[in-house]
């Protein structure tokens, strides 16, 4: 992967990240805290993964494209999250899941224009 494929993907880790962040100190000041405790936990996997993997691609190693899979993944898997819980917190559900969608989209994109396709992991 080439440096403007990595810097796109690195900026949408990092927005993700923030859309994470964002999104669990508002569940965690809501009055659903208890019951998005799953939520909470994914959304703090989601940011700790964008964050390896801002760290991990700019590095432009061997384990790049599998820390790219695993965020592709782990993205995807926090946005069907937030989805299922914006009856509750629409707000910064939506914006999280968005930007979720948009990461896993971004990377998965800039590893097709290089001719390196993302195989899809599933995570249950």
């Amino acid at each position: 992967m080439g440096w403007k494929e990595l810097k796109i993907c690195a900026e949408a880790c990092a927005a993700c990240s923030l859309a994470c962040g964002y999104c669990v100190t508002a569940l965690l000041k809501s009055e659903y805290a208890e019951k998005l405790k799953n939520c909470t936990a994914v959304l703090l996997e989601c940011i700790a993964i964008c964050e390896a993997t801002v760290a991990v691609a700019s590095l432009n190693g061997i384990f790049g494209e599998q820390q790219c899979r695993l965020c592709i993944a782990a993205c995807n898997k926090c946005a069907e999250v937030c989805e299922a819980h914006m009856q509750w917190e629409a707000a910064h559900c939506k914006t999280c899941a968005d930007a979720c969608r948009h990461c896993a989209d971004t990377c998965e994109d800039a590893f097709n224009t290089v001719g390196n396709p993302v195989i899809s992991v599933n995570i249950q």
